[in-house]
């Protein structure tokens, strides 16, 4: 019998331990197979962080840094719509002092916040996640939790990619049908560098 491709609809934390255990529960995928996906995807999630490694933000600790610092005109084939520090996200029970950019195409909008959040702060955030997605109760859902970012879209939510590095917790939200992770990794290639400012002590790449 032929193997059939394997297909996620939706995984929790843990993505590759989920991918290798409902493959040798089912038994869609031989082990060649599945060795090979889980290389791809370990390959793909180190570019990931290699990408977001690289990004170059003003420090957490500066209160006064303009946004331009955060978030650049374009991304992409998106422009920059607004700014302001109307971060709250109160379905996810987020009501971190923060800062929002909205960018915008002929058919796309996107929500990028942006919050100085330290490791144990992240944790909490995306633990808090965990328990909306539970209690998510749209007619599908889907998340990816990676430890230095999560994923998560559902038809109550929409379409969510949250990042945490070099101090900052990014999240990127679309009601766009299309997967938008690549405005993500293109925002941290395009953010520009910040002309006055000092490292930031924590990340969350190693």
């Amino acid at each position: 019998m032929n193997k059939k491709p394997l297909v996620l609809v939706g995984c929790g934390c843990g993505a590759l331990a989920s991918v290798c255990g409902i493959a040798i529960v089912v038994g869609l995928v031989s082990a060649p197979k599945l060795m090979e996906q889980i290389e791809e995807e370990v390959a793909l999630e180190q570019e990931r962080q290699k990408l977001a490694a690289g990004w170059n933000p003003p420090a957490p600790s500066l209160q006064d840094h303009p946004l331009d610092e955060l978030f650049p005109i374009r991304i992409g084939a998106h422009e920059r719509d607004s700014l302001d520090d109307d971060a709250a996200i109160p379905e996810f029970g987020f009501e971190l002092a923060g800062h929002r950019a909205v960018y915008i195409n002929a058919e796309s909008r996107i929500e990028i916040f942006a919050y100085p959040t330290s490791e144990l702060e992240k944790e909490a955030l995306f633990q808090r996640l965990e328990e909306v997605y539970e209690e998510d109760e749209g007619t599908f859902k889907r998340k990816t939790n990676m430890g230095h970012r999560l994923y998560y879209n559902s038809s109550q939510h929409h379409q969510n990619h949250f990042w945490w590095t070099q101090g900052w917790l990014l999240v990127f939200r679309t009601q766009d049908s299309e997967d938008r992770e690549p405005f993500a990794l293109e925002f941290f290639a395009s953010a520009p560098a910040p002309a006055d400012s000092t490292p930031a002590a924590e990340t969350g790449t190693p």
